[in-house]
């Protein structure tokens, strides 16, 4: 009977940075770790605190490889995949099992972003430190379009409103 796969979505921190193999052929594999934890209200002190973490395995595959391996340790950040249920015989012959993350895909969180690299605070371990991020997201090549025009200048209108273009 073939299995309904399972769609998922983490958000935590990187423990460690990622590791990245290359299989026989030359693809990329990416492999990480993200602890998660749900911030729960402490009664007595009157404080959030983290609840118990939850470390759940990932792998990456080809680009996405990759992009994840510039990310760095503690960075926060989402991914999104299907949960795989991986078996094995141990070498004391014990069974095991392990819940694992096939990612499809990674990003950085910005929730809690301080600075212009968007990844909570912290510097990705591969970007120089050049005092200019160089992310096209966060230094547009062009500055910002009027609102009410489109990329080509052409200008809108609200179909409900009797203005016209100026």
């Amino acid at each position: 009977m073939a299995q309904t796969p399972i769609h998922t979505t983490i958000v935590g921190r990187l423990v460690a940075d990622p590791e990245v193999r290359y299989t026989n052929d030359g693809k990329p594999v990416a492999s990480f770790t993200i602890a998660s934890s749900q911030r729960v209200y402490n009664k007595q002190t009157g404080q959030w605190e983290d609840g118990e973490a939850t470390f759940l395995g990932c792998t990456a595959w080809s680009k996405l490889a990759e992009g994840v391996a510039t990310l760095g340790k503690g960075q926060r950040v989402i991914a999104t995949g299907v949960l795989r249920q991986r078996r094995w015989e141990g070498q004391d012959g014990q069974k095991r099992s392990k819940l694992e993350l096939t990612a499809g895909e990674v990003g950085t969180s910005v929730l809690f972003a301080t600075g212009n690299n968007g990844g909570g605070g912290n510097q990705p371990r591969n970007q120089q430190q050049t005092g200019q991020n160089k992310t096209p997201w966060n230094n547009p090549s062009t500055p910002p379009r009027p609102a009410g025009t489109r990329a080509d200048s052409t200008p809108t209108t609200n179909p409900l409103s009797d203005q016209q273009p100026r």
